[in-house]
């Protein structure tokens, strides 16, 4: 019977043939001295127990953990690169970016913390906010009380108590024209001003009778005014036309002449005054202040005459102008109040105490004026702005997104963190930006840096100019829209649910032709 033989190629493929075993040793290598077949005897082929026992169950054990391997790796890239997971892993990175905006609102909350602490500063050496009231006539009075017996027998002697009857102006015209202007410390400032004010009305005395106590001493020839401010120190030009008299204000206020916030200096009335006399005055005077300067209507009847230019006026108090104009170069306005102190006379135990016409409970409005604002509050727009970061986050995730499902590119989760990154340091980026230029040039500045610092970046990604276009164009143009919702005051919110609501329109329509089903 003829020998069967097989072909070499057939011989290398059988299991246990030394032709289909690896050689030992790099190829090419040279046996090293001394190494002898000896020390490495060649295998049995022909030996069953290693041919066909050892071999091949070592082949199929490594041959089953690589496909169960395989099989894992397949598995875990497939779930990978469904839409579902995606976007599981984008709200993930989405809420972990959280935690870096956060951190940047603390920082704009530490720089405005300081901005208000530079502001107290100025105005502690400048003047505070000022509010004026007066002048006002005031009359003291003693009321006496007998003696009496108390329980168990104990005397208690009469008594002799000083009180004040306070009489407001019949009528009072006040003029105030405010000249503003910035202080600043390091980067942060504060809008002080120089008042200018002019007051002139007159005071009708009455007849005084003191509630409860006919036989009260009216001490007619101590009488005396007083006006009063936040604070006096930024008071000049002090001197009072009364009744056709220059009066020097005196030395020490009265006791009792402080109440709260307020301040107080009196005049010294060179004669004694009487019931049904009408007395006149007048005064100039300079006031410094810082921020806001209001005017207590303490008078039967007051009008009130502002104006400064400054652009960004708020009216605040009991009541607003009744005329007002405002305009780029600055603002006029004008109270008349009727009945700010709807009693002409009110007591007290102690002149110009807060018992009187600062006081809530006088029957009196508590002040008229205005607030000098920031024509563009860089931090409270900076806080507007931060609070946007999250939609920011959104829109270019799915941009991304979008990019990934519709032109099949790949972008890694580090890279959508990265994207993340950039669009979180824009707020902070503004607002070091606008402490030293103001928030308008900021604004342009910081958002061009990010949009092209995020294009450049889908480039790199992408390798597709077209995206990274793209992806620009959307980014410039809600940056832009943001600028142009923060502008507004009064139609902000309409604005930006109607941007809203477009965006949401866009992306249905560029997923309407993806089968949500089969991708997931």
């Amino acid at each position: 019977m003829p020998q069967l033989r097989l072909p070499p190629a057939v011989l290398r493929s059988l299991p246990g043939s030394a032709r289909s075993r690896p050689r030992r040793g790099w190829p090419g290598r040279r046996p090293r001295p001394g190494w002898s077949a000896s020390r490495s005897p060649a295998p049995d082929l022909h030996n069953p127990a290693i041919g066909s026992a050892r071999r091949p169950v070592k082949v199929a054990r490594h041959s089953e953990e690589n496909s169960m391997s395989m099989t894992t790796t397949q598995t875990v890239r497939d779930w990978s690169r469904r839409p579902a997971f995606k976007l599981l892993s984008i709200g993930a990175l989405l809420l972990a970016l959280l935690l870096p905006s956060t951190w940047v609102d603390q920082i704009i909350g530490e720089r405005e913390a300081r901005q208000d602490t530079v502001r107290d500063e100025i105005a502690l050496a400048w003047g505070p906010s000022q509010r004026v009231i007066g002048p006002i006539l005031i009359v003291p009075y003693m009321v006496r009380e007998p003696g009496y017996v108390g329980q168990g027998g104990q005397v208690f002697p009469p008594t002799v108590t000083r009180r004040y009857a306070h009489i407001v102006p019949s009528r009072l015209a006040v003029g105030a024209t405010l000249s503003p202007e910035q202080r600043r410390r390091g980067l942060f400032a504060a809008v002080v001003y120089t008042a200018s004010i002019k007051l002139e009305g007159s005071v009708t005395v009455p007849a005084i009778a003191v509630p409860g106590s006919p036989d009260a001493e009216i001490l007619w020839a101590e009488s005396f005014v007083a006006a009063g401010a936040s604070d006096l120190r930024a008071w000049n030009n002090a001197a009072l036309h009364w009744n056709g008299t220059d009066l020097q204000p005196s030395d020490s206020p009265p006791a009792g002449s402080e109440c709260g916030a307020m301040s107080f200096m009196s005049w010294t009335l060179p004669n004694a005054i009487a019931p049904g006399q009408t007395l006149t005055f007048s005064n100039a005077m300079d006031l410094r202040g810082t921020g806001a300067f209001h005017v207590v209507p303490a008078s039967r009847q007051m009008t009130l005459e502002m104006s400064a230019p400054w652009p960004t006026p708020s009216f605040t108090g009991t009541m607003l102008p009744r005329d007002s104009a405002v305009t780029d170069k600055g603002f006029v306005a004008s109270w008349q109040d009727g009945g700010g102190a709807r009693q002409a006379v009110w007591f007290a135990n102690t002149p110009m105490t807060c018992g009187g016409p600062t006081s809530t409970t006088s029957a009196m409005p508590q002040q008229d004026g205005v607030d000098l604002l920031e024509a563009v509050p860089t931090y409270r727009m900076v806080n507007r702005t931060a609070k946007y970061v999250l939609l920011f986050l959104a829109l270019s995730f799915l941009t991304y997104f979008l990019f990934e499902t519709l032109s099949r590119v790949a972008i890694h989760p580090i890279q959508y963190g990265l994207i993340g990154l950039s669009v979180c340091l824009f707020p902070l980026l503004l607002l070091a930006v606008a402490e030293p230029l103001g928030f308008a040039a900021a604004y342009l500045i910081a958002a061009g840096a990010i949009v092209i610092q995020a294009s450049l970046f889908t480039w790199s990604v992408t390798k597709r100019a077209r995206l990274a276009v793209l992806f620009a164009g959307l980014s410039g143009t809600v940056f832009s829209f943001q600028f142009i919702v923060l502008s507004l005051e009064s139609f902000s919110l309409l604005a930006g649910t109607v941007a809203l609501f477009l965006i949401l329109s866009i992306i249905m329509g560029a997923t309407r032709r993806i089968d949500w089903a089969q991708a997931s």
